[in-house]
């Protein structure tokens, strides 16, 4: 049947976007065969009275753990302690499955601390084998039994025992780890209760319940198939009560091993031949239709789903790669003692596909009594054997090349009883471990990755495989295509079948023709740096037109359209159904033209609304007419809000700093606050005075003279910058109290020196603006030492002078002429004479002392030069 995927025109542009925004690789959890939680059984054997139940638990840390049977509540408690193998012996009654009844409380639940590698034994002399225990996360929903065929050698009856079972059987159970849980089986043999081959029937469990199948005699069940509802998951054990291997060798011997869910199955497998052994046998069973059978390139057979092929391995030849089309399960089984040597009897021991590597795991071997000799073959990549580990020891020298494919190394290595540890961090590799005795053995996984190594793929996330002739879809829709991939892949390619492809996941594709599309999606995986082709996914997309349609209509008031009345204008939708479930998309572009139109809005201030200008709030109306005719009122619910104003006033000095900005001329200025909450303008107004601080400076001397008590030194100071000052606002000091201090005018003063030293003459401004300052001038007066009363006979004329001056006295020899402030400005050295004149018309008026030289002695005279 197909699938048929309706959808909602109006949602397509949401789902796209949400379908985009999950575009990414889909990449699953890769689960190995060590863990902390586990579930198992035991199979029924030929004696119930000498055999011995274990479990054996040895893991990379120190842990602990319990046992329990949630249907008896027995439990019992366990340590593992690094470097060492715990055992533990389990009741017969607590976990075998005699045969008796097909249902029955015989699970096991194991829970530890830490991760450990978790094995079971059951054992008895001469007849016993040990499978590895999957981790629950590792378990699965569908699995394909793997036994061998029952053919109990010297017994020519139904071999039926005392206790009514059936000795030369094949036989797997099945454990319920949930409450629920509904099996669906499809024997490939008939059972012992009566069920046939190829009629399927169900069988209901809950947590902690087993359900043992075994063959009629002479049966092989290898082929059945265990389907689970609902994803739940079950453990599946499966076996041979005491199988002969091959058919006709002696003698038979307890094979039992734990079966792989089929997601976790491969395509590439190396086989190696067991130790001390002439030859093995090997069972390969098919997941899928033409499967290809292909040892060392060779094609040995081609199979179909659920069919085993079955073929030799010998000693002269030790190894084969073997490559499946199809995914595999594949199984080694050591052959009888009668055949391959007295060391050994049958065994059997999944072979883990290259793809499940693992990098490092702990395992035991066992001590029956009888195993003398114990193996360990492993298989890792040619290029990483460098850093292959036993017990933290190198063993690189022990592996060869394997010839089918030299990619791949192997190794046999002989070990000591106990427990052991095999690494790889860098390849990772797979191993079985095996023991031989006289007439006996036992072989198991030492453990692998269980990865889900299937693939599915995804329409709008629905499995193509659930719909095999194909997906109804719209065309235009776009479509999901994702896959379900629980392994790493290095990428993937799409062809959609319409010329169009793609390498991400998940992808979006839209068909735009109707027609038929076969799609498929190539998924490779990179290894050492190869890409590999591992899986194409296929599924056929019949992809079914669609149509769309738009009106237009413009109408006064309402318009009636499919019986549904609109007043407003829009876009209107009806959606039809083709018999596809594709939409069929009318709509409509309706123009609605009312009578009467609300409108509100708002303004600061005044609003403008058809050429008036309204300050006020209110409601205002317009009568406009529609190019159809028809009348419109429009209505406007109008609010006019005011602007915000403050205003601030203030005088300042030079400056003045207001709102982070600094002003120094007076004037009006405005700041924007922010608006209101109605959206208006708040400003704020200042009104700014600066007046200014007057810049003032004293003029006048520094340095003055003065020549006696009865001559002092007078002189005169200014203000600078007078012209700006108002009058009376000067206030003139001076500090010595021994000059006499005259203010002329506001702006002028004078002062006169009588003594030597100094005085600060200073001025301080009382301004009606309140801006005022002060200045100083330091003055330093000196003495001439001038004394009028001496130098008799000595005449200086005119006095005052102005342009020349006169000096007589007897044996004049020097007239040296200084200013007030005690610079000399005239020195005239003469010869002896008794008159010379002197002119002084380049000299400025003012005060001068005349220093006169004669022959008996020196006198000074005071000149005042004026014009």
């Amino acid at each position: 049947m197909s699938k048929i995927i309706r959808r909602q025109t109006v949602v397509r542009v949401i789902l796209f976007m949400l379908l985009i925004g999950t575009v990414g690789m889909a990449k699953g959890w890769a689960q190995s065969t060590m863990g902390t939680d586990f579930w198992m059984t035991f199979l029924s054997t030929l004696s119930e009275n000498s055999q011995t139940l274990s479990l054996i638990a040895a893991g990379p840390r120190a842990c602990s753990g319990t046992i329990v049977n949630p249907s008896t509540n027995w439990s019992k408690s366990f340590n593992v302690s690094v470097g060492t193998t715990t055992v533990v012996t389990i009741p017969m009654e607590q976990a075998y499955n005699s045969g008796t009844n097909p249902l029955s409380n015989t699970a096991l639940h194991i829970v530890s601390t830490d991760t450990i590698s978790l094995y079971a034994s059951n054992f008895q002399l001469h007849s016993f084998d040990v499978t590895d225990v999957l981790p629950t996360p590792a378990l699965g929903s569908d699995y394909i039994i793997q036994t061998y065929p029952a053919n109990f050698k010297g017994m020519v009856s139904p071999m039926i025992g005392k206790e009514g079972r059936a000795y030369d059987c094949s036989e797997f159970a099945i454990v319920a780890t949930e409450n629920g849980t509904k099996v669906n089986i499809v024997l490939s043999g008939n059972s012992v209760d009566g069920h046939y081959a190829n009629q399927p029937f169900s069988v209901n469990l809950n947590k902690g319940q087993c359900y043992q199948v075994k063959s009629v005699s002479y049966g092989d069940l290898s082929g059945s198939q265990i389907s689970v509802a609902n994803d739940k998951s079950v453990a599946v054990f499966a076996g041979n009560f005491c199988a002969h291997v091959p058919t006709g060798c002696d003698a038979c011997d307890h094979i039992v091993e734990q079966m792989m869910p089929v997601t976790c199955w491969g395509k590439r497998f190396v086989i190696t031949n067991s130790k001390l052994r002439s030859y093995d046998v090997v069972r390969v069973t098919a997941l899928n239709d033409n499967c290809q059978i292909r040892r060392n390139g060779v094609l040995l057979s081609t199979i179909n789903a659920r069919q085993t092929y079955e073929f030799e391995i010998h000693s002269n030849m030790p190894t084969a790669y073997l490559e499946t089309s199809e995914p595999a399960e594949v199984f080694l089984f050591i052959v009888g003692a009668s055949c391959a040597g007295s060391n050994g009897d049958p065994a059997m021991v999944i072979l883990s596909p290259i793809e499940q590597r693992i990098s490092n795991v702990t395992f035991s071997t066992f001590n029956s009594g009888a195993s003398q000799y114990h193996y360990v073959n492993i298989v890792t990549d040619s290029d990483k054997v460098s850093t292959m580990r036993l017990d933290g020891n190198s063993i690189s020298s022990q592996f060869q090349t394997v010839p089918g494919n030299t990619e791949y190394s192997y190794a046999r290595v002989q070990v000591s009883h106990g427990s052991h540890t095999l690494s790889n961090n860098k390849g990772g590799f797979v191993a079985h471990v095996y023991g031989l005795g006289e007439y006996e053995s036992y072989a198991y996984s030492v453990g692998s990755m269980a990865k889900n190594l299937t693939s599915q793929l995804l329409v709008d996330n629905v499995m193509a495989s659930d719909y095999p002739t194909g997906f109804d879809v719209c065309g235009d829709d776009p479509i999901v295509f994702n896959l379900n991939l629980n392994f790493d892949y290095s990428h993937v390619h799409w062809n959609f079948g319409d010329g169009q492809d793609g390498n991400t996941c998940p992808i979006t594709h839209a068909y735009a023709n109707a027609d038929d599309y076969e799609v498929s999606c190539d998924v490779y995986i990179e290894e050492q740096g190869v890409e590999t082709l591992v899986s194409t996914l296929t599924t056929t997309i019949h992809a079914h037109s669609t149509y769309s349609m738009e009106l237009f209509a413009t109408h006064c008031d309402s318009y009636t359209w499919l019986g549904q009345n609109y007043t407003t204008s829009g876009k209107y939708e009806h959606l039809y159904h083709t018999d596809f479930g594709c939409d069929s998309l009318v709509a409509l572009n309706l123009t609605i033209e009312h009578i009467e139109t609300h409108i509100q809005d708002k303004g600061c201030d005044s609003y403008e609304w058809f050429g008036t200008t309204y300050t006020n709030s209110g409601q205002y109306e317009h009568h406009l007419q529609t190019p159809l005719g028809c009348d419109s009122l429009v209505v406007m619910d109008l609010d006019v809000y005011q602007s915000e104003t403050t205003h601030e006033s203030s005088v300042a000095c030079d400056q003045f700093e207001w709102r982070g900005s600094v002003y120094t001329e007076s004037g009006t200025y405005e700041h924007f606050e922010g608006q209101t909450i109605h959206g208006c303008d708040s400003v704020c107004v200042l009104e700014l005075t600066v007046n200014r601080t007057p810049q003032v400076e004293i003029l006048g001397y520094t340095q003055v003279a003065y020549s006696s008590n009865q001559w002092p030194g007078i002189y005169h100071y200014y203000v600078m910058d007078s012209t700006v000052l108002e009058r009376g606002s000067i206030i003139w000091t001076c500090s010595n109290t021994d000059w006499v201090f005259v203010p002329v005018s506001d702006f002028h003063c004078m002062v006169i020196a009588k003594s030597q030293g100094t005085a600060a003459l200073s001025i301080e401004t009382n301004t009606t603006n309140g801006c005022n300052t002060t200045a100083s001038l330091e003055i330093n007066a000196t003495n001439f030492g001038v004394d009028d009363g001496e130098g008799k006979g000595i005449l200086l004329f005119p006095n005052p002078a102005e342009t020349e001056i006169t000096v007589s006295a007897s044996e004049l020899s020097r007239v040296v002429l200084r200013n007030a402030l005690g610079q000399t400005v005239v020195d005239l050295p003469v010869e002896r004479t008794d008159e010379v004149t002197i002119g002084i018309g380049d000299l400025s008026q003012g005060l001068y002392i005349v220093e006169i030289t004669t022959a008996f002695g020196k006198t000074a005279k005071q000149l005042v030069i004026s014009r």
